[in-house]
């Protein structure tokens, strides 16, 4: 994907940011690990983030100073919520900075039923590169649900 995107797009090697959605998640780690120095940050969104594949000796020295942002529904049902806590608090300890949202009530499907949100966070995350901390950038912030429709 990457490849592609340099030979054929007008990007900026420095500011290739890797999403992955679910299980993708699985495959961001894995990318980041064998190729650290192609990513200017990493993005999960309802991960299937193990612990286990965050710190085996394939991918120790990748997290130091890795910008990560993760997001997650509270209600999760298939990747529960302590599982994506865990993991965020694996990657701190890597020395990831991470910027952490869980948004109270979602479930895995947050994407979908929180979609403009969660696309605001990817764009904050995003646009904040080399300049400056986001507001919750090495923090965990609860998104609250909706206000009821009137």
């Amino acid at each position: 994907m990457r490849r592609y995107a340099l030979e054929r797009l007008p990007v900026d090697p420095a500011r290739i940011y890797l999403a992955g959605l679910s299980r993708g998640g699985r495959t961001v780690t894995r990318a980041a690990a064998d190729h650290p120095d192609h990513y200017a940050g990493l993005i999960y969104l309802s991960p299937a983030l193990e612990e286990g594949e965050i710190l085996p000796p394939w991918a120790r020295g990748c997290w130091q100073g890795r910008r990560v942002l993760v997001v997650h529904g509270g209600a999760d049902d298939r990747v529960p919520a302590v599982v994506t806590e865990g993991a965020v608090a694996s990657l701190r300890a890597a020395g990831a900075s991470v910027t952490h949202r869980k948004y109270s009530g979602e479930d895995h499907f947050l994407f979908l039923s929180r979609r403009d949100d969660v696309l605001s966070d990817v764009a904050a995350f995003v646009g904040t590169a080399g300049e400056g901390a986001w507001p919750e950038e090495s923090g965990t912030s609860t998104v609250p649900p909706p206000a009821p429709a009137r």
